[in-house]
């Protein structure tokens, strides 16, 4: 992957598929928003919870593994 943007490649959407990072990314993305989404309105609980259980996983909501 380091290699395809040193040389100025995009990856293909199916390249991204195979990638278990990126796989596992968009899988917290789409959980994170189907439950924004079912808030009628804004739940600041609901965000904490998510930001805690984001950094107990050890994964941030952009593909960075968290090591303290």
């Amino acid at each position: 992957m380091l290699e395809m943007t040193q040389a100025g490649r995009e990856m293909t959407d199916e390249e991204l598929k195979l990638n278990p990072a990126v796989e596992q990314e968009w899988d917290i993305q789409w959980e994170i928003f189907r439950l924004l989404a079912e808030c009628e309105e804004r739940d600041i609980e609901l965000i904490k919870g998510l930001r805690a259980d984001l950094r107990e996983a050890g994964e941030s909501n952009i593909g960075i593994n968290f090591q303290q």
